[in-house]
């Protein structure tokens, strides 16, 4: 067994993805959700679970950059960084 102490990050997001014809979005971001419903959290005996709420997904493309969603994807990874950053920070 690990005796090390484990956080999982979930950062669940669609943004910068293409709808397909079937779906209302795609579904990546029910990915941390599939993953606790089979016990993957049990199985690494997770000490706490952290996650930041993505943004709301859109269609919205940038011509420029030839992405969608950029400024949220920028603003996400911002807030994922500072969560990373604090959790960094409280180990030392």
């Amino acid at each position: 067994m690990n005796s090390n102490k484990i956080t999982i990050l979930e950062f669940p997001t669609n943004l910068g993805l293409k709808k397909t014809d079937f779906e209302s979005e795609p579904g990546v971001n029910k990915l941390p959700v599939w993953l606790k419903k089979h016990g993957f959290h049990e199985q690494v005996n997770a000490e706490r679970i952290l996650s930041v709420e993505p943004p709301e997904y859109s269609m919205e493309f940038d011509k420029e950059s030839g992405v969608r969603n950029t400024d949220k994807i920028i603003d996400y990874a911002i807030e994922q960084s500072n969560l990373v950053s604090e959790l960094l920070k409280a180990l030392k």
